[in-house]
């Protein structure tokens, strides 16, 4: 079987969506399918580097250049190349299919990460979020199969825009290998002087707006030991000067990152006596998975995939809950280690189920069932 893949994220950033689609790929690739990426001429090298040697990946024309010339080629030129190609499925990895998609003879697949804009429309400039809700919607209506990485996606797919169930297939997203090794002490110790962290810590991680309530981190500190400090780390958006404004009051006791480099994150998430995770909506919920993976127990929302991420032993609260809340929830692992070790336990069991393997897994079983 030949599978063709929308290179578009994979090539192009190291967003969570990129991410996903370079394991989406490698992951393939690993398991012995035949893997094709068709992406713009102009994108990001390093991102493509990442990308298995084993994969072939083909650009647009050189005479259609720009970000205009690639959507035309995509929506024009791509259907027929697949047929040349001989493309038997073909995989949208970020939510939409390629404008004249329905040309190609070959099955198409949609993944599905979320629908926040439907869900949190004030989280989106307005011609964003119109251009997200016409291309998901059609995506999922010209896909043959929908992969959405929780099931909450899938029934947000199905109450949203009224999608068959039976056609939406439930694949949770792997994380990062690095977060199923061991960080040692030393590890941890060099990583905490990199960053200023000198006393036991809760990590939020994730980007920093406000459906995401890092404040939640912060207020929490007025309920907890004075040598508990918050570490948030993600990128800054505007909301970032408000989580600053409340973070004033403590002083040192408040780190927020920005830029951390991927390989810094296992040793921060590991030297972390709690991952809290107080998002009002996700999609799936990555960081919580890495923290499980790497052994840090982990306190979440309710109300929308963290449970699917975050598996039975964690703990979870209304995501409106008051500071006092959180902060009680935080002290009571940080007061039982037995409790706390439990949760490491159980969370690094539990997490063996998002690894790249098993995602590869999946969706080949998945395309074979359209394919044949």
């Amino acid at each position: 079987m030949r599978i063709g893949v929308d290179g578009k994220k994979a090539l192009g950033n190291f967003t969570g969506i990129g991410n996903y689609s370079r394991r989406v790929i490698n992951g393939l690739l690993k398991i012995g399918d035949d893997v094709t990426v068709y992406g713009p001429r102009k994108h990001n090298r390093t991102a493509a580097a990442q990308i298995s040697a084993a994969a072939r990946i083909v650009t647009q024309p050189f005479s259609m250049p720009g970000k205009t010339g690639f959507e035309l080629w995509r929506a024009f030129g791509l259907p027929r190349r697949l047929e040349s190609d001989g493309v038997d499925l073909f995989h949208g990895l970020s939510n939409e299919l390629p404008a004249n998609i329905t040309s190609a003879v070959c099955k198409k697949v949609v993944t599905i990460h979320d629908l926040i804009f439907l869900r949190h429309p004030e989280t989106y400039p307005a011609m964003m979020r119109r251009t997200l809700e016409a291309k998901t919607r059609k995506a999922c209506i010209e896909s043959d199969a929908i992969v959405a990485v929780s099931d909450w996606t899938r029934r947000d797919i199905v109450d949203l825009y009224g999608i068959s169930p039976e056609k939406i297939h439930v694949i949770y997203q792997s994380i990062d290998p690095v977060y199923f090794n061991t960080v040692d002490d030393a590890e941890v110790d060099r990583i905490r002087n990199v960053y200023g962290i000198s006393g036991r810590y809760v990590i939020c991680v994730g980007t920093i707006e406000e459906r995401k309530r890092a404040c939640v981190a912060v207020d929490a500190l007025r309920f907890l030991p004075d040598d508990v400090e918050a570490v948030i780390v993600g990128k800054r958006t505007p909301y970032q000067q408000k989580v600053e404004e409340s973070a004033s009051v403590f002083g040192n006791r408040v780190k927020i990152l920005n830029g951390v480099p991927t390989q810094d994150l296992p040793a921060l998430y590991a030297g972390a006596s709690v991952a809290l995770n107080p998002s009002k909506y996700e999609g799936f919920g990555i960081p919580v998975a890495e923290a499980l993976a790497i052994g840090t127990p982990v306190i979440a929302s309710k109300g929308s995939c963290l449970e699917e991420a975050g598996g039975p032993d964690s703990v979870y609260l209304e995501a409106d809950s008051q500071s006092a809340e959180w902060a009680s929830a935080i002290e009571r692992i940080l007061e039982d280690d037995g409790l706390s070790c439990r949760m490491s336990v159980s969370g690094r069991e539990y997490a063996a189920r998002f690894t790249d393997r098993i995602q590869a897994e999946q969706l080949h079983s998945l395309y074979m069932s359209l394919v044949k």
